[in-house]
């Protein structure tokens, strides 16, 4: 016999199957003591809403509002301190870090980037970029790293009602997306431009649908160094091909679509041209060989690679601290904001 143990846990079922979940509910409880609290409103801090938009659409907004009001208050964040148009306005120089750490400092900043970081990752993915930069100096924070964590916290305030939203599709597009599925991902890379390793910051934003919300966004810097802007670009888009292929194999054993694939759309033209060349020649094969790893998803017949343009790579959230309206315009982007398009603009298809 094998006994377990567990507290709250949940059951999801498609529009429609709403007799069934009832059925299956009811089987539960006979079996287990239990209550059924209907459906879920929190989920680990999370607040879910479900409202009906300006547009008449069905909407689930996820955010953590009560959460960063309780932040604020615990990281002692002045009522004043002046409103942020951005989340940071430069990259983390690690060489402003003290010849010795303060203590005091680096608890208070472990304390609060610790905490915006839980956010970040269940809800704020347009954060990850500012995020996962102060992280490289959590070990010993200068003042300066403090005043920025300060501002980063204050720009959230200023965001606390941003949420992270997805909407129900209509049945014309459902129907549409059991035949193929496709998915949606942006690479980006900024080359070197970790001056104390010469590294370049990388990341990517994946979406199951365009204008829905992000489901996954990360931010890091390089294992090795890459010789060129191009050969950068290249392995970000092989680490976004590993982590798609990863949910395309999971769509795949649910069994609810006939094809599913996935779109990498990317803005650097060397980067797709790059695609076309054969590994061996002697320009391209110093490249590891790992990160060639998207040429056989494309083979596959997993992915498409798409040019796009500069001015619309999402991707750029998560690798530069750019400007306040680039800012605003990309946020949008990753936490849903309910603009679908049927085609991707580009200008050049590889796959």
């Amino acid at each position: 016999m094998v006994k377990f143990h567990t507290d709250d846990f949940y059951i999801y079922a498609s529009r429609g199957k709403t007799a069934y979940l009832a059925e299956r509910k009811r089987d539960l409880l006979q079996l287990f003591d239990g209550k059924d609290l209907g459906p879920v409103q929190t989920f680990c801090g999370c607040t879910i809403d479900r409202r009906v938009d300006s547009q008449g659409r069905n909407v689930m907004a996820i955010h953590l509002q009560h959460y960063w009001h309780k932040l604020f208050k615990k990281a002692g964040l002045d009522p004043h301190h002046p409103k942020a148009t951005r989340p940071i306005a430069e990259k983390i120089d690690r060489r402003c870090c003290p010849p010795e750490v303060d203590a005091a400092r680096r608890s208070k900043f472990l304390m609060v980037l610790g905490s915006i970081m839980y956010g970040v990752l269940h809800c704020r993915f347009d954060l990850v970029f500012s995020a996962f930069q102060f992280a490289r100096v959590m070990s010993n924070p200068a003042e300066k790293h403090m005043d920025m964590l300060m501002t980063f916290l204050a720009y959230i305030r200023t965001t606390v009602t941003f949420e992270l939203k997805f909407y129900e599709i209509s049945d014309e597009r459902k129907a549409a997306l059991l035949e193929h599925f496709t998915f949606y991902i942006f690479p980006d890379s900024s080359h070197g431009d970790d001056e104390a390793t010469g590294k370049s910051t990388a990341g990517h934003f994946m979406f199951l649908q365009i204008g829905q919300g992000c489901v996954n966004g990360i931010s890091h810097l390089r294992k090795w160094v890459g010789l060129s802007s191009t050969e950068s670009e290249y392995m970000e888009v092989t680490d976004s091909c590993k982590t798609a292929a990863f949910s395309l194999q999971f769509l795949q054993e649910l069994k609810m679509f006939k094809r599913v694939s996935f779109e990498v759309l990317e803005d650097s033209k060397p980067c797709i041209s790059a695609l076309h060349k054969d590994v061996t020649q002697s320009k391209f094969r110093h490249i590891h060989l790992a990160c060639h790893y998207v040429k056989e998803c494309i083979q596959a017949g997993w992915c498409i690679v798409t040019k796009i343009k500069t001015t619309e790579q999402v991707g750029d959230l998560a690798t530069k601290a750019l400007p306040g309206p680039a800012v605003s315009k990309f946020s949008k982007v990753v936490l849903g904001n309910g603009i679908h398009t049927t085609v991707i603009p580009g200008t050049e298809v590889v796959g």
